[in-house]
C-alpha cells in the first residue's frame, strides 16, 4: 500500500516537473514562437515538394536547400517588392491627403454619391470627415510601423533567419519529427494521426483556399485599378487581398466603393471596368478557384471560420488570417474525438 502511495507521488512530481519545465522552455521561446510557427507552415506547404527533389536527388540534404531557394525565388522575392512598393504607395497616399493635394470632398459631395447618402440619411461631410480621419490614421500607423520596422532591421533578420533555419530542418527530419512526437504525445495513435491530419490539411486549406485565391483576386483589382488610371493601385490591390482573406466582406468592399466613384464623378468606361471586372472577374476567382483549391480540406461552418479569423487576427496580428483557423479546425477535431470516446463509453457501460 505504501509503495503504491509513493510510487503515486513520485508521479505526480514527475508531471508538475514536466508541466513546469515545458512552460518554462515554451517561455524562453517565446520571442521567436512566430519563427517557429511560420516555419511549421511554410513546411507543411513545401514538403510535397521536397519529397518529389528528394526522391530526384536522392539526398534529403540537398532537397531541402533546393526546397527553400524555389521557395524564396516563387514567393519571397515577389511579396518583398510588393510590400516595398505597398509601404511606399500607403506613405504617399498619407501625404497627398494631408496636404491637401487629394481632397476626398471631391467624390463624396459629387450629386450622384450626395443623392444616394441623402437617401439614407447620410451627411456627406460627415462621410468626408471619417474618410479623411481614415486615411490619416491608417497612413499614420503604416508610417509608423515602417519606421519600427526599419529600426528593427536586426531583430527582423533574426527571427527570419531562425525561420529559414528552422524550416531546413522540418523538410529535412519531419517525418522523423513527426514519429517522434506520435511517440511521446499520450493521445493514443489513432488520435494522433487524426489531429495531425486536421491540421495538416487546414493549413493547406487555408494557405490554398484564403491567401492564393486573396491575392489572385487582390491581384487583378491592381490590374483593374491600374488600367483605369487610379492612383496607388498596388496599395489598393493589397487591401483587396486583405479584404478577400475576411468571409463575408470580401475585395467588394474596396472596388464597389472605387467603381461607384467613378461613375458619379463621370468616369463611365472607368467605372464599367472596375465594377464589370469586380463581379465576372474578381468575383469568378472566389468562385470558381475556391472550391477546386479547398475541395472539403477545411471542414468547418463559415460563421466559425469568420469569427476565427477575425479572433486570429485582433490576437496574432497578420499571422492570424492561418492560425486562427488552424486552432478552430484542432478546438473541433479535439471535441470531435472526445464525442466519439464519449459515446463508445457509454455504449460500452450503458
Amino acid at each position: 500500500m505504501h509503495k503504491e502511495t509513493f510510487s503515486s507521488l513520485q508521479r505526480f512530481l514527475f508531471i508538475g516537473v514536466l508541466i513546469g519545465v515545458s512552460v518554462l522552455f515554451i517561455w524562453v521561446l517565446m520571442p521567436f514562437v512566430m519563427s517557429v510557427f511560420w516555419a511549421v507552415v511554410l513546411a507543411i506547404i513545401l514538403y510535397p515538394i521536397f519529397l518529389r527533389l528528394s526522391a530526384r536527388f536522392k539526398r534529403p540534404t540537398l532537397a531541402a536547400l533546393s526546397t527553400m531557394l524555389i521557395a524564396l525565388i516563387i514567393v519571397g522575392v515577389p511579396l518583398y517588392l510588393i510590400g516595398t512598393r505597398t509601404v511606399i504607395e500607403g506613405l504617399d497616399l498619407y501625404h497627398r491627403v494631408t496636404s491637401g493635394e487629394l481632397s476626398v470632398s471631391t467624390l463624396t459631395e459629387a450629386p450622384f454619391v450626395v443623392t444616394v447618402l441623402d437617401t439614407f440619411g447620410i451627411v456627406p461631410s460627415d462621410v468626408t470627415a471619417e474618410l479623411t480621419s481614415f486615411i490619416q490614421n491608417a497612413g499614420g500607423t503604416l508610417a509608423t510601423e515602417a519606421l519600427v520596422v526599419g529600426k528593427a532591421t536586426a531583430n527582423v533578420f533574426l527571427k527570419g533567419g531562425v525561420m529559414l533555419y528552422l524550416l531546413f530542418f522540418f523538410l529535412r527530419d519531419g517525418a522523423a519529427l513527426v514519429l517522434y512526437l506520435q511517440r511521446i504525445i499520450p493521445f493514443g495513435d489513432e488520435r494522433e494521426r487524426i489531429l495531425f491530419k486536421r491540421f495538416t490539411s487546414t493549413t493547406r486549406a487555408v494557405i490554398k483556399g484564403t491567401l492564393i485565391v486573396s491575392l489572385a483576386q487582390g491581384f487583378v483589382g491592381g490590374v483593374l485599378f491600374a488600367i483605369v488610371g487610379i492612383s496607388n493601385p498596388i496599395l489598393w490591390g493589397v487591401l483587396m487581398a486583405f479584404c478577400a482573406t475576411i468571409p463575408a466582406i470580401g475585395p467588394f468592399i474596396v472596388w464597389l466603393p472605387a467603381g461607384l466613384l467613378l461613375l458619379a464623378t463621370g468616369s463611365l468606361w472607368q467605372a464599367l471596368v472596375v465594377i464589370l471586372g469586380g463581379i465576372f472577374i474578381i468575383g469568378t476567382v472566389d468562385n470558381v478557384i475556391r472550391p477546386l483549391l479547398v475541395g472539403r480540406d477545411i471542414e468547418m461552418p463559415d460563421a466559425l471560420v469568420l469569427l476565427a479569423i477575425l479572433g486570429g487576427v485582433a490576437t496574432f496580428g497578420i499571422a492570424g488570417i492561418i492560425i486562427g483557423p488552424v486552432i478552430g479546425a484542432l478546438f473541433l477535431s479535439i471535441w470531435d474525438l472526445f464525442g466519439k470516446d464519449f459515446s463508445e463509453e457509454i455504449a460500452l457501460h450503458g
